[in-house]
């Protein structure tokens, strides 16, 4: 049995997962931060990590996982939506492009604004620490016009899901197609349900392994709405399984000498189907525990989930413009150390965060509501008679 307060959280929003998504965020900004400046603690930049980016304790900031969780959200609040929601497929798939492109834009033109000031930190550290493969990662040539960080924004990393100014919108095309796979389900007949969902769930998952995440929300979200997803398992079995199976990163398994598995079922293959079961696992867990419901919905986590898009999207240009050039001044003077710097690009990425969730995602979620009420199904007047009566 589900109690009162959960029954009532789910007719609206339910406010742990956006706690989660927070704590997720915060998780992918530590990330990074390890990828440019101690990438030993981030087992997939390295074939000899340090011991402790093989143990449990890195989920703390295995960025891959994290977006794994994202997409199980993503899948569970979408559902919600498109079940609750009787809108034109055609508004909702537009919608969702406009929610996702127009922030997405905005990240690509600050980090061709940063790019333009700051065109070749990353080359210089890349220099001084050739080993570090996340550096090369990041675009160090001739930095293109405007108009193709614009494009990259609006349709590019839709397309081929890359982008040459920011490589964290690696995740866009996936949002998208995950997301609006969920709301052509959602508009099929619901008898043709059951059989659409398992053929795009393969659909979903050829496209991209990380794709099974938003089947799994979906599938969460239906059992939750149900009152089917109760406490018939341990939810702090289901976490500690959850952190067991998301926790390894790349090469995990060679590492420790593991027998060899197929691709997808290699744990620790980011691709694999580990981590999005890992992550539906951890959500399970979150639903059923008061103790986890009750920090994820304090004033902190909800703070950070509701930045938490803006942070992904800003975090990673600034490191690789601002924080790492201030690395480079800091270190031919002996004045900067890591953590300070740490405190300082952590500060800085919160701070530009919230001016995005203030100038860019609110101001778009406002708009978008009054787009979709705009084009919500008029009640018939057969309807509004049965109401009156």
């Amino acid at each position: 049995m589900r109690d009162e307060g959960v029954v009532q959280q789910s007719r609206g929003r339910i406010a742990e997962l956006d706690g989660l998504r927070g704590m997720a965020a915060l998780c992918v900004v530590l990330h990074h931060f390890l990828c440019a400046f101690l990438p030993r603690l981030t087992g997939e930049l390295t074939p000899h990590p340090a011991r402790v980016a093989d143990s449990p304790l890195s989920v703390l900031w295995n960025g891959r996982f994290s977006v794994s969780i994202f997409f199980v959200l993503s899948g569970f609040v979408i559902a919600a939506a498109a079940k609750k929601h009787a809108h034109p497929l055609y508004a909702n798939l537009i919608l969702r492009w406009l929610r996702l492109a127009i922030p997405a834009t905005a990240s690509t033109l600050f980090a061709w604004t940063l790019l333009k000031a700051v065109p070749d930190a990353a080359r210089r550290l890349s220099v001084i620490d050739p080993s570090n493969a996340w550096l090369t990662r990041v675009y160090q040539n001739h930095i293109p016009g405007f108009m193709v960080a614009f494009l990259n924004g609006l349709l590019a990393v839709f397309i081929v899901g890359v982008s040459v100014f920011n490589n964290s919108l690696w995740t866009m095309r996936i949002e998208a197609a995950g997301s609006m796979g969920i709301f052509v389900l959602y508009a099929a007949p619901r008898k043709n349900r059951r059989a659409l969902f398992l053929v795009l769930t393969v659909l979903l998952a050829v496209l991209h392994p990380d794709c099974l995440g938003f089947a799994l929300g979906l599938f969460l979200m239906e059992a939750w709405e149900a009152g089917k997803l109760t406490r018939r398992v341990n939810p702090w079995l289901t976490l500690t399984l959850g952190i067991l199976l998301g926790f390894p990163s790349q090469g995990f398994a060679a590492r420790l000498g593991l027998p060899q598995m197929p691709g997808s079922l290699t744990l620790g293959n980011p691709d694999g189907v580990f981590p999005p079961i890992a992550a539906a696992l951890i959500v399970y867990s979150i639903l059923n525990s008061p103790w986890m419901r009750r920090l994820l919905s304090g004033q902190i986590c909800q703070y950070f989930g509701r930045i938490s898009f803006p942070l992904y999207l800003v975090h990673v240009p600034f490191i690789y413009t601002i924080v790492i050039a201030l690395y480079l001044w800091g270190r031919e003077r002996s004045l900067v150390t890591l953590p300070a710097l740490f405190v300082f690009y952590f500060a800085s990425v919160v701070l530009l965060a919230h001016l995005g969730e203030a100038l860019v995602d609110r101001p778009l979620l406002k708009w978008l509501h009054e787009v979709r009420a705009s084009v919500a199904p008029k009640p018939t007047k057969q309807a509004q008679n049965m109401v009156a009566g």
